[in-house]
């Protein structure tokens, strides 16, 4: 179950592949459904308690999808400032329930589970402000470890990777 951008495919139990979309200024960030024939799109997540989401990235599969929201599209003047904090959700696609599973993010941005599915991997990119904010050393990037207790809950979050020239993509490889 690596981690990489872009249309992942579908899981054998899912009708087609997804792909979160951050959008532009005027439509939000979305998960969006894409149909294996024909290409069309279905925006299936587009916000948190009628919050619409700023950048949603990631989305690894384990029957539920896991995401997610940084303001790198406001960093990078594609999208309006966030209006919700940086945080983890989980998203189950048979109820349309979406929990947050983990916050205190300057940005959230990818994350993977372990081969086990028992430990998540969250990378925190806080130094980076986009091309036009710089970057700021005194926010490093740093890789969380969390253990998943009740098939979908996350605990004892601890530093992992901690690095000062940018931890961004993840992968269980």
């Amino acid at each position: 179950m690596a981690a990489h951008p872009g249309c992942y495919p579908a899981p054998p139990t899912a009708q087609h592949p997804y792909h979160t979309d951050e959008s532009n200024f005027t439509a939000p960030s979305a998960l969006v459904s894409v149909g294996p024939n024909n290409g069309a799109s279905t925006k299936i997540l587009t916000s948190f308690f009628g919050r619409n989401f700023s950048s949603l990235n990631q989305h690894p599969w384990t029957g539920d999808l896991w995401l997610t929201n940084a303001d790198y599209g406001f960093c990078q003047y594609f999208r309006p400032a966030s209006k919700i904090p940086k945080q983890a959700y989980r998203f189950v696609p048979s109820t349309g329930e979406i929990l947050v599973v983990a916050y205190g993010f300057l940005q959230s941005n990818r994350l993977e589970f372990s081969a086990d599915l028992k430990t998540l991997y969250i990378s925190k990119t806080g130094a980076a402000g986009g091309p036009y904010l710089g970057t700021n050393f005194t926010c490093p990037w740093t890789i969380y470890a969390y253990d998943i207790v009740h098939s979908a809950r996350l605990a004892n979050r601890r530093v992992f990777v901690y690095s000062d020239n940018g931890p961004r993509n993840i992968t269980n490889k």
